[in-house]
């Protein structure tokens, strides 16, 4: 049992009879003709358009996955998940264009495959057998937080392997309860552990997976009395606690010594790993995941609210009468009671990860302990059920659960892929189609903002109608567009890549700011994108191209457009991308000059109408004071008239006011259109001169 994981399967394998080998063979089949329809090409997820955020034009393989390196690992080690990123980064190296997901998705299906066999090896001995264990852990595929991170392609297969690694730990961890020497034992504790920390600086969330691992052990391996297994319960979830500690040990030194070397780190939120003290926090999040387990559905269907609980009950009946005698009944009962509580407990631990984080939503990703939990517990009761109430011969019960278990959900997993390529094919050929339409009337030329509007609902209304009860929190056969509006630019980008007769022009992403979209619009060189949901009014200096992605859903929305004459923003010099469009907005990530500036640089801005002000506001780049402007002269100008200097102002980098803004004060108000920054120094960074804020008081 402990011999790595090909020699655990061949093992395992070796010991099977004709009919349990047939229905290991038809779990696999089953499961690769559930996900079958995501090899198509012309499909991409959520997180997968981050392959395109490089540029238009795309650049080599091997630099796109160096880029994508050091792009990216400070932000996973600050997140707890270090290893996560190694599978994206190759993704992003392999993918220039959408077509070329196809070579990579087969990769991500055999890691799901090769999960399923081992999950079911692990499994086996607490369910009844190899056939058992692979047909529960096959329905476990097919999990709503699984199956989202599955068709995250090669950007989430690190997350995917994450699974399997914290099998291996249980399986080495089974060892303590077994008659074998002492540095056996230690060899294989030290083993375990280590295996259960690497899959936590993966996806901590799917490494915990070895509890409900734990939870199935404890209340199907009937041959136990049940003090023994809650003594082998309890140790088993110590030894994961002091690993726990470890793994968080070693991401804060991490994080440390990242702030020891490279200076201090900028804060990212929720996704900073802190362990969550506020006990009322706590009690809410504890609340709510009783409400969430009340209501969920066991899979990717709608179930009866209560069923998860039923399912409890049912299953700590099973660990409570184990063994049960007539004479016995009122213990068995207590017992009974006893699993439950043990069960509810150890099931609301699993999820920890997210319990005492300062993540905010509870999302089906969070709860693929649960669903591990629900998945091996149907398929141990009705073992249970089949061999012992009705007298069914074992060999024939593998096949009666791939029947009636494994094929409905199968089917049901393969039309939720067949919709999630139908969902992603639709916003993107839909998207194509209007990029299309702006290349061949040449739109570069008087139309350089392109506006998107987002989707108002997650799903087009044809899958609403197909599909109307996914359950609750599931973010499966839902638009990019509708999840993650950062995607957008990276849309456009990859759709841009299509074609050849492309402008070759920046594209500036503005976002929802729409001074920036207005300011960029007015530059030559740019192509102004800017996104919006449309319910407000929006204040354009140009006619915007739109593309309209909530038409196809059942709530569309039609924009309306003020035509206004916007301020502008001109720059000396500027580094890629990186303009001044946002700059009277104080949108990240703000301008950047080009690498070692000479000075003097200069700022200019047209207000578009005379403005009155007697202050002056600059607001530096996050974290970065040292790159602001240090000494600037001020001019304005009225229009038609010569520029008037009206003040020197020097060392602006401790003039830092309670908001972060440095403010030069004029000698007296002053009414002008026109203004000038001429930029002498910086603050000391001599590679970059960079600011993400200007505003008039």
């Amino acid at each position: 049992m402990h011999l790595g994981l090909v020699q655990s399967t061949k093992a395992e394998w070796i010991q099977c009879d004709v009919v349990s080998k047939a229905v290991i063979i038809g779990t696999l089949l089953f499961v690769l003709f559930a996900y079958l329809p995501t090899l198509q090409s012309d499909y991409v997820t959520q997180d997968q358009w981050r392959a395109f955020r490089y540029s238009t034009d795309g650049e080599p393989a091997m630099v796109r996955g160096k880029i994508c390196g050091v792009t990216v690992w400070k932000f996973y080690v600050q997140t707890g998940r270090p290893f996560i990123w190694f599978s994206e980064c190759i993704e992003h190296a392999a993918v220039s264009q959408i077509s070329d997901f196809k070579y990579v998705r087969p990769f991500v299906l055999a890691i799901v495959l090769l999960s399923t066999l081992y999950v079911g090896v692990v499994l086996a001995p607490s369910l009844g057998g190899l056939a058992i264990g692979v047909s529960a852990a096959g329905a476990f595929m097919f999990a709503p937080g699984y199956s989202f991170m599955y068709a995250q392609g090669m950007t989430a297969g690190m997350v995917l392997l994450s699974v399997p690694l914290a099998a291996a730990s249980f399986q080495y961890l089974r060892i303590i309860d077994e008659e074998v020497g002492f540095r056996r034992k230690v060899r294989s504790l030290l083993v375990g552990c280590t295996l259960f920390i690497s899959a936590c600086l993966i996806y901590p969330t799917f490494a915990f997976v070895v509890v409900p691992l734990a939870l199935i052990e404890f209340g199907f391996h009937g041959s136990r009395p049940l003090p023994v297994r809650l003594r082998v319960l309890f140790s088993k979830l110590v030894l994961y606690v002091i690993a726990s500690v470890f793994y968080y040990a070693i991401i804060k030194l991490s994080v440390f010594f990242m702030e020891v070397w490279g200076g201090k780190l900028q804060s990212l939120g929720i996704y900073d790993v802190t362990v969550q003290k506020t006990p009322s926090v706590i009690v809410e999040r504890i609340l709510e995941c009783l409400r969430y387990f009340y209501a969920m559905p066991l899979l990717n269907f709608e179930a009866p609210a209560g069923l998860a609980v039923v399912l409890i009950a049912i299953a700590s009946a099973v660990a409570g009468f184990a063994g049960y005698s007539p004479d016995k009944r009122i213990r068995a009962i207590v017992w009974t009671a006893g699993a439950f509580f043990t069960n509810m407990i150890v099931l609301l631990a699993s999820i920890s990860p997210w319990l005492v984080s300062n993540m905010n939503s509870l999302a089906t990703r969070h709860l693929l302990p649960w669903y591990l939990f629900f998945c091996a517990s149907i398929v141990g009761v009705l073992y249970i059920a089949l061999s012992r109430l009705l007298k069914m011969k074992p060999t024939w019960i593998p096949v009666a659960l791939l029947l009636g278990i494994l094929l409905p959900v199968t089917v049901a997993q393969h039309r939720l892929s067949s919709l999630e390529v139908m969902v992603s094919s639709l916003e993107i050929q839909t998207m194509r189609d209007r990029i299309s339409d702006w290349v061949e009337a040449k739109g570069w030329t008087n139309n350089r903002y392109v506006l998107v509007i987002l989707p108002t609902r997650p799903r087009p209304t044809v899958v609403e109608t197909l599909y109307p009860n996914l359950g609750a929190g599931d973010i499966n056969a839902a638009l990019a567009s509708s999840q993650n509006t950062v995607s957008i630019p990276w849309m456009l980008n990859a759709l841009l890549r299509e074609r050849h007769d492309r402008p070759k022009l920046r594209l500036i992403d503005c976002s929802s700011d729409h001074v920036c979209a207005n300011a960029a619009a007015q530059d030559p060189n740019v192509i102004a994108l800017g996104y919006t949901k449309g319910m407000d009014i929006i204040s354009s200096s140009v006619d915007p191209f739109i593309i309209n992605l909530s038409l196809f859903t059942s709530s569309p929305v039609i924009p309306s457009i003020v035509r206004i004459k916007g301020p502008t923003v001109t720059v000396s010099s500027m580094l890629n991308d990186l303009g001044p469009y946002g700059l009277l907005t104080a949108m990240q990530p703000g301008w950047h000059s080009a690498q070692r500036p000479k000075y003097p640089q200069t700022i200019e801005i047209d207000l578009a109408d005379e403005k009155t002000f007697d202050k002056l506001g600059l607001l530096p780049q996050d974290s970065f004071v040292s790159r602001m402007p240090s000494l600037v002269e001020l001019s304005v100008r009225s229009e038609n008239e010569a520029w008037a200097e009206k003040g020197v102002y020097n060392d602006l980098c401790n003039a830092a006011g309670a908001d972060g803004w440095h403010t030069l004060k004029l000698d007296s108000p002053v009414k002008a259109r026109f203004v000038r920054l001429t930029i002498l120094r910086n603050c000391g960074d001599p590679e970059l001169l960079t600011l993400k804020g200007l505003r008039f008081e």
